[in-house]
């Protein structure tokens, strides 16, 4: 009996110490930094705000666009879209904001929403750009879906975990007849 006991006691501690193991080699459970990020609408309000240098906000801008037209979520209709972004917040990738033409389309006929800024930052861990979103419920969220704080279109900003501002690995493809998601973050 006191084999079984001590057996079954062995076992949870070399599962626990596999899974403790398995938490640092896959970086989920390190503490990060936060990173102080700025949201602006346009590369003139970055620029005005004199946080980051003319160059920064300049490729801060063409990599957001860059990111959006690959990554931003997909919708069939417009309708479908506006319930998550809100009225008037989507349509055509292809169609232009703020005088910039999307690069990188891929000739589909998808409804994405509009960008209405991007969020920038730095830490000593990198350099962080992604697109932000108005939201039906009018708030802002980034492109993984990180909730984007009002006080970040000021130059307050607001601190962020390096880990929410990563882009996903593929555009979501949202539809409103079955859940159906290609990646996370939105939904």
């Amino acid at each position: 009996m006191s084999s079984r006991k001590s057996q079954s006691v062995t076992t949870r501690l070399v599962g626990g110490a596999a899974g403790l193991t398995a938490c640092f080699v896959l970086s989920g459970c390190q503490q990060e930094d936060p990173v102080q990020v700025h949201a602006y609408q346009s590369v003139d309000e970055c620029l005005n705000a004199n946080v980051y240098d003319d160059g920064f906000c300049r490729v801060s801008w063409q990599e957001t666009l860059s990111a959006h037209a690959e990554l931003a979520p997909r919708y069939e209709d417009v309708a479908d879209c506006e319930v998550d972004f809100g009225e008037g917040q989507c349509g055509p990738l292809e169609q232009e904001v703020g005088g910039a033409q999307y690069a990188g389309h891929d000739g589909g006929s998808f409804i994405v929403p509009f960008i209405a800024g991007y969020l920038v930052g730095n830490n000593n861990a990198g350099v962080y750009r992604t697109p932000v979103y108005s939201t039906s419920s009018s708030g802002y969220r980034s492109l993984s879906g990180q909730t984007v704080a009002a006080s970040a279109f000021s130059n307050a900003g607001q601190s962020l975990r390096p880990s929410s501002l990563r882009h996903p690995q593929s555009a979501a493809t949202m539809s409103r007849g079955t859940t159906v998601m290609s990646r996370g973050g939105f939904g």
